[in-house]
């Protein structure tokens, strides 16, 4: 009997703890950016890399050695990196837009839902209006 307790504890424990180990970040990047308003850096474009593309084992920190460049600060991406991904004023020769667009190698995020087109143009029209620090 005691034994069929404990398996039932750890059955139940199994099911209250694990679902929410889950990245809650992956399904849902509801960054939304304006259409006729300036794109800013901080208000959209880092929001939406946090929850696409800036975090372990994609574009974050620990991974500016291994791919050159990492998305979670934007100094990692635009200054000094070895990878230039983004070229302001010319979205259409950004690999950053390239990639994400699934025009140059793999679509990114790979592992995520793509970025929706409101995103993308968002990034098109930030980088295309120098891609600043604003």
């Amino acid at each position: 009997m005691n034994k069929l307790v404990a398996l039932l504890i750890i059955i139940i424990s199994g099911i209250v703890i694990f679902p929410s180990c889950k990245d809650e970040t992956t399904d849902d990047c509801n960054i939304v950016f304006p259409d006729t308003a300036t794109v800013r850096y901080l208000i959209h474009v880092q929001p939406l890399f946090d929850c696409s593309c800036a975090f372990v084992g994609c574009h974050g920190a620990d991974t500016k050695e291994t791919r050159g460049f990492s998305l979670d600060d934007y100094d990692n991406f635009m200054t000094g990196a070895p990878k230039q991904v983004i070229y302001r004023g010319n979205p259409d020769a950004s690999p950053l837009i390239l990639r994400v667009e699934g025009k140059l190698g793999a679509r990114m995020p790979p592992d995520r839902p793509p970025l929706n087109q409101n995103q993308i143009n968002g990034m098109r029209r930030w980088i295309a209006n120098g891609a600043q620090l604003n």
